[in-house]
């Protein structure tokens, strides 16, 4: 099973967590180590993907 990303909500907010990828996870250019609380224009890049928070 391939390790990858999640993004869950926890009360009124959203969040991502890398769950051991190879390259790791960035949020706004700073690789994250546990899960992150995403606010809105974040900037989320794992591989060759990039995607940008909206609410």
């Amino acid at each position: 099973m391939y390790k990858r990303q999640r993004i869950f909500p926890d009360g009124q907010f959203f969040f991502i967590e890398d769950l051991g990828s190879t390259n790791g996870t960035f949020v706004n250019g700073r690789k994250i180590d546990g899960p992150t609380q995403l606010k809105v224009r974040d900037e989320v890049v794992f591989g060759d993907t990039t995607l940008r928070y909206e609410e």
